[in-house]
C-alpha cells in the first residue's frame, strides 16, 4: 500500500480504541487485511475496532499491538495519592 492511500484512510474516532489501533496500523504501514492476518483475526473485526463498533478485549487488543509490532503495556492509576500499576501483556 502507498504512503498515499494510507494516509488517505480514516482515523478512527478520536480517542477511541479504534484510533489509537489504526494509527498503530499506519504507522507501521499495514493494510487492515495484513493487520488482521498478523493477528489471527478477520480484516472485518479490524474494521469493526478502527471504526468504533467493537470494543476489543484486553487479550485481542495484545495480539493486535503484537501484529503491529508493538506490545501493550496497561497502567492502572489511583488518581488521589498517584500510586499506580504497570501491567505489560
Amino acid at each position: 500500500m502507498s504512503k498515499t492511500a494510507l494516509s488517505r484512510q480514516p482515523v478512527g474516532p478520536p480517542g477511541t480504541t479504534g484510533e489509537l489501533i489504526t494509527r498503530l496500523r499506519l504507522s507501521r504501514g499495514l493494510s487492515m487485511s495484513t493487520l488482521a492476518r498478523n493477528a489471527g483475526v478477520p480484516t472485518s473485526t479490524i474494521s469493526r475496532i478502527e471504526t468504533g463498533r467493537m470494543q476489543p478485549s484486553l487479550a485481542m487488543l495484545r495480539r493486535i499491538a503484537a501484529a503491529a509490532g508493538f506490545r501493550l503495556v496497561v497502567r492502572v492509576t489511583d488518581v488521589p495519592d498517584g500510586n499506580h500499576w504497570e501491567v505489560c501483556l
